[in-house]
């Protein structure tokens, strides 16, 4: 036991995925290995319990809550609680005993009890959430002991006439060779009825605590609860006399000399968000931009007393320095992170009734919000779930058509053109309780990749019934079916009429949904929506933001399913758990199966305008009097359209403080690509690519036209980016067969209207190819921004064919270089920052302490463009060879067709120059020479 527990602990301490245990390992071996390792390292908090044995290969899979970078943020996080908060050096300074009362102290004063936390079964909860149930409680206790080298350990059991039966944790701690059992979480008195309840003759109150479980005997603390393993527990002959304990309780707890405490999140786009100090309840909003701090608390000031959306505390507001106090409430996504939470469809749709009450609160406010997703809801201390985030907000009066909120959440009509009404609110509303009930996915992500879903939902396709409600009873998933149905309808006229009505339909639906679990599985999700950054865009109030909302669920949808989870018994149920809330049962091997959470992200992006689906087979594009019908009438059959022809987003408007400031105005520019679906050899191929405004499209058609009758637009969306005037525009085309057949670059200046750039080409008349891949790369002042990838078929006898089409800006650029090159490449990672791309530039991205060859792989593997500056020096480095090496598996011609690849590769030939090019891309790729 002693060596599979050693195993099991080194695996988990440092995040391994799997492991080997002896041959003659059993699986109670290795349950009883992960509980004891659990209660002796209460520093282990990226762990839940959840693994899985391989009795056959004698292996053990872990599954972690979270990842190792987002490790490191939260580790950065409580050690700063820990030596800012806690005073840790001024508590090493005191006696044991006297530790022990600060300990005691100190969490009932930072930490509220709270049965609807997040990640309360470990110390996440208490040291950056400050809230969390009795396991927290004990967990963070047990390790502030160990950290001034006292011992303690976790005692489970049951508190006497619990109607839920719940267990219960609290510690014994060892003080001057005598231990005691001490229970912190019964301290607080707000829980001095379950006190009662549980056999205390009445509360030992000194000052705003109770000491009923302070360094009490084991005869003591039997009156209230029974242990678990009360055999194997260090025995606890006699308590601490209440005249000591008097004396303690006059040990004065320090406080933080700042009034900023730790820092909860910085992956915000707009704000980074720290802890109170001042208010254990509140959280500190701080804005990068003070602008954007005025006009979210404007609203936010507007919408006081709105039970149904987070409320700000004016006291501690800060305006002038960018500081708006907000409560402090459970985002919903990090419950569903959490591996002990199961909620049932009634919980869920009480949910939808409390945020489409919050929505309908703004509006009574005359405000609108807009910005429904699923990383906006919170659920308060009394349980009531709130929409949070005012910054998109605007006033129902307001004539806009912005694009705003989250592509997976917000209705069609908005995505395409901006219009937001009540309607477009009840889809964002309802498609949020699809999400959840879809196993925390959007639609039609189970079958297909994310370009082809987002297309079929703006195609108006019928949305599959979500996968948690198939074996609910018959007449229940008909009927949650229909309100899903309803209120995502593609047509606004064919959603419910008004939130009235969803609420309506909500409340028959409730009395037949008590007991129906929604069996989520947690792992991971919080990875998924919170906690890693992204270059996406999301335009908030006439202006860009990074999207705070992020990783994606994408690879959750698409990644082979782990074997089963066995989660073993270590935790508690808190104490009065709500009913609807339904818990796994702990007392057996509970068999929990995986929703594909094996911590792979991507992107759910907010939205981007030049992240648009591509609607298959146009026959035509969409002119700019449709778009004003589309503006104009929200029952517009958009369905139609959406089938038939290429949408063009309107650019949205220069705002109003870009006017009053006169900052440099940005052009919304297309790039559109003309050219044959289908060419002959011998023949000449002509590719037209344009730079246009959205007023010139008919012309610039029509101008393609006149050049070349066979020509045909060759994309669906097209590529946009922003331009201000002489601002340098390169296009790179490249065309493919088995090899790189031509490559050609020419360059544009953006004057402010449409101009253009044409690529004629003489097919050879011996190629053996039936089809060329073609794409052509933009780059802007010198940094690459995106590519527009397609077909041409080779046939003796073209015919117009409609051609599919891929489309994508850059993300994550990996620049792959010698040291010694470095002030020559340099240039490419400022334009690339200049540009708002995401770039890896060792000097700039790799931090002291990092793990070179593994952060450069995992870098590689997430870009989607891999620039190699190529020279003599390079040739010579060990290091740019493997980079190379590593991009290549994820590149055409490994992955074959061109548009299909998910890293596409760009060389350039620096000087010094080498004497020759790499083996593996000579005959494929064109060097740009520069």
């Amino acid at each position: 036991m002693k060596k599979i527990y050693d195993i099991i602990h080194h695996s988990i301490l440092h995040h391994e995925s799997i492991c080997s245990v002896p041959q003659d390992a059993e699986e109670q071996d290795i349950r009883h290995a992960i509980r004891w390792v659990m209660r002796d390292n209460p520093n282990i908090y990226w762990f839940s319990h959840q693994y899985h044995f391989d009795t056959s290969a004698k292996t053990v899979s872990f599954i972690y809550t979270f990842s190792e970078e987002r490790c490191r943020l939260i580790q950065n996080s409580i050690d700063d609680v820990i030596r800012k908060d806690f005073r840790l050096s001024h508590v090493q300074t005191l006696k044991d005993i006297e530790k022990v009362m600060y300990v005691y102290k100190w969490l009932l004063d930072y930490c509220n009890y709270n049965i609807y936390s997040a990640y309360n079964q470990n110390i996440v909860s208490v040291f950056m959430r400050r809230n969390s149930v009795c396991t927290g409680y004990a967990k963070a206790a047990q390790h502030l002991f160990q950290l001034m080298g006292l011992n303690s350990c976790l005692v489970f059991g049951r508190l006497n006439n619990d109607k839920n039966n719940g267990r219960h944790c609290w510690n014994i701690i060892e003080v001057n060779s005598k231990h005691y059992h001490i229970d912190v979480c019964l301290g607080d008195t707000s829980l001095e009825k379950t006190l009662r309840q549980a056999g205390a003759p009445c509360p030992l109150r000194i000052g705003s605590y109770n000491y009923n479980c302070f360094c009490v005997s084991t005869h003591e603390i039997l009156k209230t609860r029974s242990i678990e393993d009360i055999e194997s527990l260090p025995d606890c002959p006699q308590n601490l006399s209440l005249k000591e304990i008097e004396q303690l309780s006059e040990l004065q707890v320090k406080k933080r000399n700042d009034d900023r405490g730790c820092l909860l999140t910085n992956f915000g786009s707009s704000a980074d968000i720290f802890l109170s100090t001042k208010d254990k309840n509140t959280v500190l909003k701080v804005f990068h931009e003070k602008r954007q701090c005025m006009v979210e608390y404007g609203f936010i000031n507007h919408l006081t007393e709105c039970r149904h959306l987070l409320q700000h505390n004016s006291s501690l507001s800060d305006i002038i320095h960018g500081v708006v106090a907000i409560e402090q409430s459970t985002p919903i996504v990090d419950l569903l992170c959490s591996h002990y939470y199961h909620p049932t469809l009634h919980s869920l749709l009480l949910m939808t009734v409390d945020i489409t009450k919050g929505w309908l609160e703004c509006l009574q406010r005359g405000i609108f919000y807009r910005d429904i997703h699923i990383c906006n809801i919170y659920r308060s201390t009394d349980g009531t779930y709130k929409l949070g985030d005012f910054g998109s907000c605007i006033y129902t009066m307001q004539d806009t058509k912005e694009v705003v909120g989250n592509q997976w959440f917000m209705a069609p009509e908005t995505y395409l053109t901006g219009h937001f009404d009540e309607r477009s609110a009840i889809y964002g509303i309802t498609s949020v309780l699809y999400f959840i009930l879809n196993g925390m996915r959007p639609p039609f992500l189970n079958d297909c990749d994310k370009d082809s879903a987002l297309q079929y939902k703006m195609e108006g396709r019928p949305l599959p019934m979500p996968s948690h409600i198939i074996n609910f009873p018959k007449a229940t998933a008909e009927k949650t079916y229909e309100l899903i149905c309803k209120g995502c309808a593609y047509h606004p006229s064919e959603r419910f009429t008004s939130c009235k009505e969803l609420l309506d339909f909500i409340m028959s639906l409730l009395t037949d949904s008590q007991n129906l679990t929604i069996g989520l599985q947690q792992s991971h999700l919080n990875e998924v929506f919170l906690h890693q950054k992204t270059s996406d865009s999301v335009i908030k109030g006439n202006r860009n933001y990074n999207a705070s909302m992020s990783e994606t669920v994408e690879e959750i949808a698409t990644t082979a399913a782990p074997p089963p989870l066995v989660i073993t018994e270590d935790y508690d149920d808190g104490i009065n758990v709500e009913p609807e809330v339904a818990f796994i049962d702990r007392d057996g091997a509970t068999e929990v199966a995986i929703i594909d959470c094996d911590g792979a992200t991507e992107d759910i992006e907010d939205f981007s305008p030049t992240v648009l689906p591509c609607p298959p087979a146009p026959e035509k594009t969409i002119t700019s009097s449709i778009i004003h019908e589309i503006d104009n009438d929200s029952n517009i059959d958009t369905r139609k359209s959406s089938q038939s022809h290429t949408y063009l987003p309107k650019p949205k408007k220069v705002g109003f403080w870009e006017r009053l400031f006169g900052k440099k105005h940005y052009d919304s520019v297309y790039s559109s690509i003309f050219a044959p679906a289908e060419a002959r050899r011998g023949k000449h191929l002509l590719i037209q690519i344009y730079l246009h405004l959205h007023e010139e499209t008919e012309r610039i058609e029509k101008l393609a036209a006149e050049t070349d009758k066979d020509t045909e637009r060759r994309d669906y969306i097209p590529l946009q980016c922003k331009l201000k005037k002489d601002d340098t525009v390169d296009i790179m085309l490249s065309i493919y067969g088995e090899k790189l057949l031509m490559s050609q670059k020419k360059s544009l200046l953006w004057q402010g209207s449409f101009t253009k750039c044409s690529f004629d080409w003489l097919v050879p008349k011996n190629l053996v190819e039936d089809e060329m891949s073609c794409q052509a790369v933009l780059a802007i002042n010198g940094a690459q921004v995106g590519e527009m990838s397609f077909i041409i078929q080779i046939t003796e006898h073209p015919k117009m064919l409609n051609p599919e089409v891929f489309s994508r800006q850059y993300k994550k650029i990996f620049i792959s270089y010698a040291h010694q090159d470095e002030d020559k490449v340099k240039m490419i990672a400022h334009a690339s920052d200049a540009q708002g791309v995401d770039y890896f530039f060792d000097r700039h991205y790799l931090k002291p302490g990092a793990i070179f060859p593994l952060e450069i792989e995992q870098y590689i593997d997430s870009a989607d463009r891999f620039i190699l500056c190529w020279s003599a020096n390079a040739a010579k480095s060990d290091y740019v060879k493997k980079e190379m090496e590593h991009a290549m598996k994820r590149a055409f011609p490994k992955v074959k067709p061109i548009e299909k690849a998910p890293l596409s590769i760009y060389p350039l030939s620096i000087e010094p120059r080498a004497d020759e090019l790499p083996d593996e891309m000579r005959d494929i790729y064109n060097f740009e020479i520069i």
